[in-house]
């Protein structure tokens, strides 16, 4: 799994191992789409270029959990330089209506400009999901425009419809692919959020070690560390304790690091601890 899946996955995935009653979804891969919820059904459905292409470009399929809310695309890459910068955006099956061309914003990461469809745009693009397989992106600077990279639509579909499924719009008018006829009121209520209680402060020295189960799941963990590096400890109350080793050496942006981590509780037995999952720490 790439890294652009791993920052995906973050901030979710921790709260899937608590016993709360909003509940963390798992990142699924469609193709070359991948999707990922959180305990709030906010989806995020990402396309990225075919295998083998590494232009920096990709596509973003964002809905709340809401029932009436609105779907959102944005498409990201890296820009021309300064000045206004310009999406065209074109499929590859000359029957289906363009999309134009779209201003685009620069992103936090300065060297990405990005844009919005609109919501015209949005319907058009969901509609074409059966007959195109890819969509191309040029960025157009004047009268200049780069060569076209491609984002794979590839498994698009697929990851739509589980969109709805983990949203529970299936069968309602507000499902993206198949919409029925069941009112958008029939979506169920979002669930509570959690609560997260602060622990009290602890002067018990860290271990040196980490408990055996740990351990093992982090032998098995794809990461650039070296075994022998001494993992990231900290403790969360006095009997929970925080673990954690860096995935990935480099950084997404500029505050956010995806690191493999677990939390360990003196309260379990070690056949009890859970294996790792991805955290993103600020």
């Amino acid at each position: 799994m790439n890294l652009l899946l791993k920052y995906v996955a973050t901030g979710g995935l921790l709260v899937a191992a608590s016993s709360c009653s909003a509940q963390a979804q798992s990142l699924n891969v469609f193709d070359d789409w991948v999707l990922g919820c959180d305990n709030l059904r906010q989806c995020v459905a990402i396309g990225m270029e075919p295998e083998g292409n590494a232009n920096g470009v990709y596509l973003r399929v964002l809905r709340s959990g809401k029932g009436a809310a609105e779907l959102e695309i944005k498409i990201t890459t890296y820009s021309r330089g300064r000045g206004p910068n310009r999406l065209r955006l074109g499929f590859d099956d000359p029957s289906l209506p363009a999309l134009g061309e779209l201003a685009a914003s620069s992103t936090k990461a300065s060297e990405s400009i990005e844009a919005r469809l609109p919501s015209e745009g949005v319907r058009l693009f969901v509609n074409a999901l059966g007959k195109a397989k890819t969509l191309s992106v040029s960025v157009v600077q004047g009268s200049d425009a780069s060569q076209p990279a491609v984002i794979s639509l590839s498994g698009a579909t697929a990851a739509l419809i589980a969109m709805d499924k983990q949203q529970k719009r299936s069968g309602t008018t507000t499902a993206l692919i198949s919409p029925d006829h069941e009112p958008a009121a029939r979506v169920p209520a979002l669930p509570a959020l959690p609560m997260v209680r602060a622990g009290r402060p602890t002067k018990r020295a860290l271990p040196t070690t980490m408990p055996k189960p740990i351990a093992a799941a982090v032998e098995r963990a794809d990461c650039d560390e070296p075994p022998e590096t001494r993992p990231i400890r900290a403790w969360l109350n006095e009997r929970t304790l925080f673990l954690g080793r860096a995935v990935h050496q480099g950084r997404i942006s500029r505050d956010v690091c995806v690191l493999y981590s677990s939390v360990w509780s003196a309260d379990r037995a070690p056949n009890e601890v859970p294996d790792a999952w991805a955290a993103s720490i600020q």
